[in-house]
């Protein structure tokens, strides 16, 4: 499971066990969106095949047996497109885990994530995105 420092959205929800549980239902649901899975998939093959070229450009302008180098290519492989993957489905899980808790009645920022109980003001302090003033009450 990935740290709350990845997504401090998770910080909103009202219990300990609602934000793991929240955080697996938006990775079901960011996943099961045309394209995204495939995105990953690809994103670890690029990665791999950069990799196996630049040790075969190795091998081959220093003629070593690169048996081990090949190896330990895979797994950096692996990591970078892991790592990017990461990187590109982060955004569309922080809106998602944002809209949460909104649904349950905290009013939170769904452009940065700031928590906007008492706010009356009907923007967003943080990033100044414009809310609706319901949602910035203090939810009963």
């Amino acid at each position: 499971m990935l740290p709350s420092r990845w997504f401090p959205e998770l910080q909103h929800f009202p219990d300990e066990q609602a934000a793991p549980a929240a955080l697996l239902q938006t990775r079901a649901r960011i996943l099961q969106q045309p394209g995204h899975a495939l995105l990953l998939a690809g994103l670890i093959l690029a990665a791999a095949v950069l990799i196996a070229l630049v040790v075969i450009g190795l091998k081959w302008r220093f003629r070593v047996d690169a048996t081990w180098l090949a190896m330990l290519s895979g797994v950096l492989a692996g990591g970078i497109g892991v790592a990017i993957a990461q990187f590109k489905l982060r955004r569309p899980m922080q809106r998602d885990l944002r809209r949460q808790p909104v649904n349950m009645g905290i009013p939170v920022c769904t452009g940065c994530g700031y928590d906007l109980r008492g706010n009356t003001s009907g923007r967003c302090p943080e990033c100044g995105v414009q809310v609706h003033t319901s949602d910035a009450s203090e939810p009963s």
